[in-house]
């Protein structure tokens, strides 16, 4: 039962990971398309009402960037808690052979 849910939990760690990458992807996307956006628009917005323009296009890029950060930032953060749980189950799988050695060297003792 362990087993499956560890298996479950992995899982769902690694749809995070890919949806959270989808989401870096769309985001990345947007901002190239705000990007051409604003350099097309900007050729024919002049005065103060161009600079506001430019003022909000780039505090969306400014945003845009800071959610492209944290999405990165989780991605990294499942991807080191999959490693970890990685090196976890080696561990337990390591000093499960250690002490079934062990188990069998005292039997063979014992059976003589």
């Amino acid at each position: 039962m362990a087993e499956g849910l560890q298996a479950s939990e992995e899982s769902a760690t690694r749809s995070g990971i890919q949806a959270l990458g989808t989401a870096s992807s769309g985001v990345t996307r947007c901002i190239g398309e705000v990007e051409n956006t604003k350099n097309n628009l900007l050729r024919s917005y002049k005065g103060a009402d161009g600079q506001e323009y430019k003022n909000l296009i780039e505090s969306w890029e400014l945003q845009a960037g800071i959610i492209h950060t944290n999405l990165t930032d989780m991605i990294n953060a499942l991807e080191e808690t999959l490693q970890a749980h990685g090196l976890q189950q080696s561990r337990a799988k390591d000093e499960i052979h250690q002490r079934q050695s062990q188990s069998n060297a005292v039997f063979d003792t014992l059976q003589g």
